[in-house]
């Protein structure tokens, strides 16, 4: 049997050993690549120093922020000297500049407003061709035509400079000047990346915190900006440190905000719900019990709570039920969950002091024990009290989640049970494992975005000047966005379906299985203290076929059932060439 925790909580099966962890490594080259997931995460998880910390399963959380700082420093530095540079450009050289703006617009045009398209519209494989491989050559042709424009019209354009004074061959000697430079930047940035991706963050050689350098100015490169978060980082580093001692088992508190409460577990998929009567058994020889006090259910919340876990923990030794003997894995954990917006609205009460201390601290992550037992019993409107229950697969690239709520009188007995699956990494971040190192295809990137350089300026100097800052809270406003978590760094970096038809398929096998012992481990509780399981078999069996959905079909940008017995989308990939 697996050790207990108060309340008969399980701590879970040690990992299988062959269970590997990719999803830090992938994003933290996400935060390298993708400037929206960098900004997110730190915005998430850095810049408030009020806000609930997010959970996030099988990912080191302060590796990733430790890069995603690092990029946005990069950025910020590389985008900056490009305003300048072009800003004298200018000066120099306006006509060119504006031919040159106008065929940057030709050639992100597709780009910036057709990349969907494109990517539904594919004729061909991921490698080029058709629809793809002609915007390849328009947007070769486009790069011969601004080598030539840029030639030619320096020539011509010494003499309308708008700065008079100027000598003619200066100002073009300056807009050549100028140019190089910005091609060299963009090369150069495009060199680190790759080494980044193709070196440092490699599965053979990745280390959160590297001791030297693989390549030339890698420590440097991935410690820039650190010290603008210095606090929220170390605190990180702490917070990783503890996991490390299964302190995180016992952070049974969650702060959340908008609409989905269980933060880090990805998105709900089928819940439902069953309400059944309490009727005494026809074994005469059994005692029904009596309720506690008048109008209370027969037995506690908590008993029922322990049985049900003890059952399914059993899954343990189930070594040939699912693939790679993942329910070794199988974890329990307690998880209250807050509204941050009703938390606010109840902040005048004794009992929110245990969950917001302070107004300029975080929220607590961990109830007392007596609170906890309380919320069992008893719990509140916007405070709810859930066992959950999580196994990892796929190298923790699908993490599947359930979460059991019950209540009961001395009539009936409530059941809540909502699966939730946090999706895959995306597709495009786990591309780092296929990247090869090619030098020349770092000249080409550079050279590509020399030629749209002028549409993303405007952009590129915005991110250069805004800097990520708390929201402002007036004195007698409280915000509470300010405190509740929304998204970990697995769901912003997830992606919008499963990747293949086995993973589609593991999820109802888990779930299945967990929901067919959960209805096994309810019904025998129940006839052991002498309650008639009629009618919880009979809604029980009606759950395998048509559920009682909470808030009807499971709709949104990442799972979506299709019928009320649907499954997850899965996402295809494009036909063979």
């Amino acid at each position: 049997m697996t050790a207990q925790s108060p309340y008969g909580l399980g701590q879970g099966g040690q990992q299988p050993p062959e269970l590997r962890n990719d999803t830090t490594r992938y994003l933290c080259g996400a935060a390298h690549t993708d400037r929206l997931f960098a900004d997110e995460a730190i915005r998430e998880h850095l810049v408030e120093p009020t806000r609930a910390v997010a959970p996030s399963p099988g990912v080191d959380s302060s590796a990733v922020l430790h890069e995603a700082v690092a990029a946005r420093t990069r950025r910020k530095i590389r985008d900056g000297a490009l305003t300048l540079l072009i800003v004298v450009f200018a000066v120099a050289a306006p006509l060119v500049l504006l031919g040159w703006v106008l065929l940057a617009v030709v050639v992100a045009l597709p780009r910036l407003t057709g990349r969907a398209l494109i990517r539904g519209l594919r004729l061909v494989g991921p490698k080029g061709g058709g629809l793809a491989g002609l915007l390849n050559g328009l947007i070769a042709l486009a790069v011969l035509v601004v080598a030539v424009s840029v030639v030619l019209g320096n020539a011509g354009s010494s003499a309308t400079s708008l700065l008079e004074g100027w000598n003619g061959q200066a100002a073009t000697i300056i807009s050549y000047v100028m140019a190089a430079l910005m091609l060299t930047l963009l090369i150069s940035d495009r060199f680190v990346v790759s080494s980044l991706l193709t070196k440092s963050l490699r599965r053979s050689r990745f280390t959160p915190t590297p001791t030297h350098d693989s390549w030339s100015g890698e420590r440097l490169i991935r410690s820039l900006g650190h010290e603008l978060f210095a606090g929220p980082l170390a605190e990180c580093r702490t917070r990783a440190s503890q996991q490390g001692q299964q302190v995180a088992a016992r952070e049974n508190l969650v702060v959340y905000r908008d609409y989905e409460p269980f933060l880090g577990a990805g998105v709900s998929h089928k819940p439902w719900l069953l309400t059944l009567p309490l009727d005494p058994g026809e074994d005469a020889a059994t005692e029904r019990p009596r309720p506690q006090h008048p109008g209370g259910p027969p037995f506690a919340m908590a008993e029922l709570y322990d049985a049900i876990e003890q059952d399914l923990l059993l899954l343990h030794g189930s070594a040939s039920l699912v693939p790679s003997h993942r329910f070794r894995g199988l974890s329990s954990f307690h998880q209250v969950v807050v509204s941050a917006d009703e938390l606010l609205d109840h902040i005048s009460e004794p009992g929110t002091r245990t969950v917001l201390p302070q107004l300029q601290a975080r929220p607590n992550q961990q109830l007392p024990e007596a609170e906890l037992r309380a919320l069992m019993e008893q719990p509140t409107e916007w405070m709810r009290y859930y066992r959950g229950f999580r196994v990892e697969t796929w190298d923790r690239d699908l993490v599947i989640s359930a979460y059991l709520h019950v209540g009961a009188d001395d009539r009936t007995l409530y059941v809540e049970w909502t699966p939730c699956v946090l999706l895959p990494v995306r597709r495009e971040y786990q591309e780092l494992d296929t990247l090869v190192a090619n030098p020349w295809r770092a000249v080409g990137q550079g050279i590509m975005r020399l030629v749209r350089l002028p549409v993303t300026i405007p952009g590129r100097f915005w991110h250069t000047v805004v800097r990520l800052r708390p929201m402002p809270q007036h004195a007698g406003a409280l915000v509470p966005a300010k405190y509740g978590g929304r998204r970990n760094l697995r769901e912003l970096g997830a992606d919008e379906a499963v990747h293949s038809y086995f993973q589609r398929a593991d999820v109802d096998r888990y779930l299945g299985i967990l929901e067919g012992r959960l209805n096994r481990a309810i019904g025998r509780f129940l006839e052991r203290k002498g309650i008639s399981v009629t009618e919880f078999m009979a809604q029980a069996a009606a759950t395998s076929t048509t559920l009682n959905y909470i808030g009807g079909p499971v709709l949104g940008n990442i799972i979506q059932a299709t019928s009320i017995a649907g499954g997850i989308t899965t996402q295809q990939p494009p036909p063979a060439a």
